[in-house]
Parts: C-alpha cells; sequence; structure tokens
C-alpha cells in the first residue's frame, strides 16, 4: 500500500533490507555448488542426490537464519541509537532523511557481518574424500 502510494522512505528502508539479505544470502550459493557440482563429476546416485539436496536446503537456512537476525541487529541497534525518535511512524509519514539513515545501518552491519559469514559458509563445506588435498 505505501509503496503504491510513492513512499519514498518505505521504499528505501525495505529496498535495504532486500540488498542486505541479498548480499548475505549469497554465501549460501557457493556451498550448494560445490556440492552439486561433485553430482556431475562423479557417479552418483538417488540417495547422493537426496543426501545433496538436503545439504543445500540446510545450508540456505542456516545462512537464511543468520542473515534474518542480522537485520534484526540492524534494526535494534537504529533503534537504539535513536532512542527519542519513533523510527516506525517517522518513516511511514516518508521521513527520507530517517529512511536513508536506517538503510546506511542495516548496510553498515551487512558489511560487517559479511566477512563472517562468508568464512562461515565455506567452512561447512562437508568435502568429499577424492578432489581435496588438505595441507598442514
Amino acid at each position: 500500500r505505501y509503496l503504491l502510494s510513492g513512499h519514498k522512505s518505505i521504499a528505501i528502508s525495505l529496498g535495504s533490507i532486500v540488498l542486505s539479505q541479498a548480499i548475505l544470502m549469497r554465501h549460501a550459493v557457493f556451498p550448494s555448488m560445490v556440492l552439486l557440482r561433485d553430482l556431475f563429476t562423479t557417479r552418483s546416485g538417488a540417495a547422493e542426490v537426496a543426501w545433496v539436496v538436503a545439504h543445500c536446503v540446510l545450508f540456505f537456512a542456516m545462512v537464511g537464519v543468520l542473515a534474518f537476525g542480522s537485520v534484526a541487529v540492524a534494526s535494534w541497534l537504529f533503534s537504539r541509537m535513536t532512542r527519542k525518535i519513533p523510527e516506525r511512524e517517522e518513516i511511514q509519514k516518508d521521513n527520507v532523511a530517517i529512511a536513508i539513515f536506517f538503510a546506511f545501518v542495516v548496510l553498515g552491519v551487512t558489511l560487517i557481518v559479511n566477512e563472517g559469514l562468508e568464512d562461515f559458509s565455506r567452512s561447512i563445506i562437508p568435502y568429499r574424500h577424492t578432489g581435496v588435498i588438505r595441507l598442514p
């Protein structure tokens, strides 16, 4: 309803949330692609395919929870920084300044969390016994 009526502040706020989620959710793609690629390089039965699909769903679920949590933390941090301002009401009133500040807080937290989530996503890959050389 707000978007259809042209509220810029709602668009800025929702856009920053969607962009933050996309930046963080992309980290579920790499471990999924590693496992899917292995299906094409080795002979795999139905059980192996089911195992890979289950792991891919698990990757997206774990990264999704962490991405959602980071946006929730960013929203909490924003409300802590602007204690005396009724943020939600101001954004609904189309206060663009508040919406831009909210967007920067959300994107700032996303940039901080991004590196850790990337490392996490690479560490949860269950590498097979073939094709990976582990160095001490």
